[in-house]
């Protein structure tokens, strides 16, 4: 009999967040063929547009984000659907059957839950302050109320900035089956929790993600006679920071055309498009520009090809290391620095986001241009360790199981 494995709270408008619920599939399904997934997204219709995922049943979040821009009645809809499953939940562990609260629209994803013999959180780094861990903790409290195992799979943890947020978190993952971490900084952060949960340091299921190099953009670029590189950028949310980030990200930029580059902009989100576009205007067409949208596999396809990529995005790095190519990490978050450390790169290559300066940039393209095949060797050394201890993550949910 095939096992059901529901991934939770799978977030689609990012390119690297797609790209971890892949390769987790894939993963999954390649260690566990008998297997059917089950998928809640936050925003299921993008996902439905990808063809990767036709054959899954996608259900929306319990409080279903995806309808917020409906206004008032979106959100009663989703306190009371949060209300109710919290309800249906509780009392089924007393065996009493009350799926009659829970509106007619959303009764399959309860049933489904019922089903379920296993809850996985995809892959990622939302269990912190910086996103709304809460809704994460609700889908694992409900499968907990139904005694579904739950394992927490690779990701990053922390940092809690709250009392409330600590704590609440704290507890909840001190009920969960297992918990696997994707990078040494944050393996270290659960560590200080003194959970009573098992804890193990893993590595992003993403380095799995498979290559697109068959796409007509990828064949037109490869046909370029000078070399490339990306930029996979990132809006910072204040304006003083978005100035200066958008002001030397341009001095690189010149700084690269000026040295025979065909430059690449990549944006992994809506929310980055507005800035790729204003650049894109900025250097009158002088550059490639590539909104959030298509398929991941094809956005990895761009960064492989590349001599080097500089990213904000933290997959992107991970695509690029992936297929040995070696990057300028921008960091905004402690799970960058981690990431490094387990890749075993030099952090002369690691920018601060808040103070990254022009003179950063052209010092980081210059220590790529000078020890690029050193950075390459590296690269080849170091990938098969992590993509082994990624896969540790699929044998744990199996042995779950």
């Amino acid at each position: 009999m095939s096992k059901k494995i529901m991934i939770t709270d799978c977030y689609a408008m990012n390119t690297g967040d797609i790209a971890i619920l892949m390769s987790m599939v894939r993963t999954i399904e390649q260690e566990i063929p008998d297997c059917e997934i089950i998928i809640e997204s936050s925003h299921p219709k993008h996902l439905r547009t990808l063809e990767f995922f036709d054959k899954y049943t996608i259900h929306p979040r319990i409080f279903n984000l995806e309808n917020l821009d409906k206004g008032f009645e979106a959100y009663v809809a989703g306190l009371y659907d949060s209300l109710s499953f919290l309800i249906w939940a509780t009392l089924s562990r007393f065996t009493l059957n009350f799926l009659f609260l829970i509106r007619p629209s959303r009764r399959a994803q309860a049933q489904e839950l019922k089903k379920i013999d296993i809850l996985t959180s995809v892959g990622g780094g939302f269990l912190s302050s910086y996103y709304r861990y809460y809704f994460r903790l609700f889908i694992y409290s409900i499968a907990l109320l139904l005694n579904k195992p739950v394992m927490i799979f690779a990701q990053s943890v922390g940092p809690f900035k709250t009392d409330i947020s600590y704590k609440s978190s704290k507890y909840i993952l001190n009920k969960v089956d297992y918990i696997t971490i994707r990078e040494p900084d944050s393996f270290e952060y659960v560590q200080q929790m003194k959970l009573d949960t098992k804890v193990k340091l893993t590595a992003d299921i993403a380095f799995w993600l498979e290559n697109n190099i068959e796409n007509e953009y990828v064949i037109d670029l490869q046909k370029k006679k000078k070399p490339i590189v990306s930029i996979c950028i990132k809006a910072p949310s204040s304006s003083a920071k978005y100035k200066n980030y958008y002001g030397a990200l341009s001095s690189a930029i010149q700084y690269l055309i000026k040295n025979k580059y065909h430059v690449v902009l990549v944006s992994q989100t809506e929310a980055d498009d507005d800035m790729g576009k204003d650049l894109f205007i900025d250097f009158k067409s002088k550059i490639d520009l590539i909104k959030f949208g298509p398929d991941s596999r094809y956005i990895k396809g761009v960064y492989s090809i590349s001599d080097f990529i500089i990213s904000s995005r933290m997959h992107a790095i991970i695509f690029a290391a992936a297929e040995n190519v070696p990057f300028v990490c921008i960091s905004y978050e402690p799970k960058f620095k981690g990431l490094m450390e387990q890749l075993s790169y030099p952090n002369e290559l690691l920018l601060d986001e808040d103070h990254v300066t022009p003179e950063g940039f052209y010092g980081s393209i210059d220590y790529i241009n000078t020890n690029r095949n050193k950075l390459v060797k590296e690269l080849k050394k170091s990938i098969p360790g992590v993509k082994a201890k990624s896969l540790e993550n699929v044998s744990i949910l199996k042995e779950l199981l």
